[in-house]
């Protein structure tokens, strides 16, 4: 996954399906999140939404499953990934262990998010991912044009009123945003549960993004004249070079840790060694 560089600087809706990822139809590509939730023998969807200023985000969904046990009336749960994130990350540690597989088990229907630029969110209506304006953006935008154009999608496709939302890092801010920039829309959430929430950057324990967060707009400038507007852009050779040197078996997990660590903060919690090779589509968020 990536996202704009100008994310430092502050770290309505036409919709289509175009790419139902099921048992039995056709998808014009191949998509990593599908694959790992098909792996475990469950439906899944793709579908797209243009926000209202010309981004296409890919929109993945695990439907309710259709059995007498499950109760037809819950209301859809939305899962909103944190920086370097994507829907991936909800479902990539498999069963008993992901929350979208868990919150499909217990009967409800499942929706994944992914913001503009990431890995499952490269188009837009008229620009380029080579075109450094598709990098203008940062969380505000993914809260006041990505997440309502989600949820009203969300909302009109399952004929509800109402969502459950789950928000870990970076979806937490935009959330806030939305809900503060946005208020017609708090009616739209029966409640949402906020992992690891970020309202404020001054209390960041990483040192590379208090350095980042410090002088953002100096920051963003040089590495605008520099050519650099993408943040840890996700190519075939990182995914590669990510297994080969970051799984648990490798005498080099130590130092993927610890690069981890040293961009994201260090934590009293355990890592979890067992789930470290897992299949993912981008980096942890």
């Amino acid at each position: 996954m990536s996202c704009g560089w100008v994310f430092y600087a502050e770290i309505v809706v036409v919709v289509v399906v175009v790419s139902v990822s099921v048992s039995g139809q056709r998808t014009p590509l191949i998509d990593s999140v599908c694959q790992v939730v098909q792996r475990q023998q469950l439906q899944c969807q793709v579908h797209r939404v243009e926000t209202a200023d010309g981004y296409r985000l890919s929109l993945h969904r695990i439907p309710a499953p259709q059995n007498r046990r499950c109760p037809q009336q819950l209301r859809p749960f939305l899962l909103m990934h944190g920086l370097l994130g994507s829907a991936g990350d909800f479902v990539s540690a498999g069963r008993g262990r992901s929350l979208a597989l868990e919150l499909h088990a217990r009967c409800f229907d499942v929706w994944l998010g992914n913001a503009r630029g990431t890995t499952h969110s490269r188009e837009h209506r008229t620009l380029r991912t080579s075109d450094a304006r598709f990098w203008q953006f940062s969380w505000h935008e993914i809260g006041i044009y990505d997440l309502p154009a989600i949820v009203d999608y969300v909302l009109a496709r399952t004929s509800r009123r109402q969502l459950h939302y789950v928000g870990h890092s970076q979806g937490t801010t935009v959330l806030l945003v939305l809900l503060s920039q946005r208020p017609e829309y708090n009616a739209r959430f029966a409640n949402a549960a906020l992992l690891a929430p970020v309202a404020f950057l001054q209390h960041l324990s990483s040192p590379p993004l208090r350095l980042l967060a410090s002088d953002s707009a100096m920051v963003t400038l040089l590495l605008n004249k520099l050519g650099l507007h993408e943040l840890l852009p996700a190519t075939a050779l990182t995914r590669v070079g990510g297994q080969f040197f970051c799984s648990a078996s490798r005498p080099t997990y130590a130092l993927c840790t610890l690069f981890t660590s040293l961009y994201v903060g260090f934590s009293d919690y355990p890592l979890d060694r067992a789930n470290s090779s897992s299949t993912t589509t981008a980096p942890p968020g």
